[in-house]
């Protein structure tokens, strides 16, 4: 599969916007303690606006997902919102409830 050069520029539909927000918002409530970082929900829409997978660089992402993309992608693992392949680049599954 080649590798994506641009975000999508697809527009979430409101009901995928609200499924991911609430599905940020679930894991943030249950786990105050240790939430999201705050520019998750941003990411997860640059990266997933009308699909549930993802293929492309850390370095395409950057302009979505701020300064510390590895932890969040990480942080999004581990929450159980996300699926990491590893390849070169990785690929990603979103994981909504």
């Amino acid at each position: 599969m080649p590798v994506s050069r641009v975000l999508p520029t697809a527009t979430p539909t409101i009901e995928r916007k609200n499924a991911i927000q609430a599905a940020v918002d679930a894991y943030n409530q249950a786990h105050p303690g240790e939430p999201l970082p705050p520019s998750s929900l941003r990411l997860l829409l640059a990266m997933f606006p009308l699909e549930d997978r993802f293929h492309g660089s850390q370095k395409l992402l950057r302009s979505a997902g701020g300064t510390n993309l590895p932890a969040m992608l990480r942080a999004l693992v581990a929450a159980g919102l996300l699926e990491r392949r590893r390849g070169r680049p990785d690929s990603y599954r979103l994981l909504l409830p």
